[in-house]
């Protein structure tokens, strides 16, 4: 995530949820002028 304006309350934020199967999963990550986030999934083999 890349902030392109801060909007009325900065930093900008997110929650991704992720279901798998009975598990459930919240990430949550926030980004700025400065920093962003990123959200790297891999599958297991």
């Amino acid at each position: 995530m890349q902030a392109e304006s801060l909007g009325l309350i900065p930093p900008n934020t997110g929650l991704l949820i992720i279901q798998d199967g009975t598990t459930r999963h919240e990430i949550r990550f926030e980004g700025d002028m400065q920093r962003s986030s990123a959200i790297m999934l891999k599958k297991k083999k």
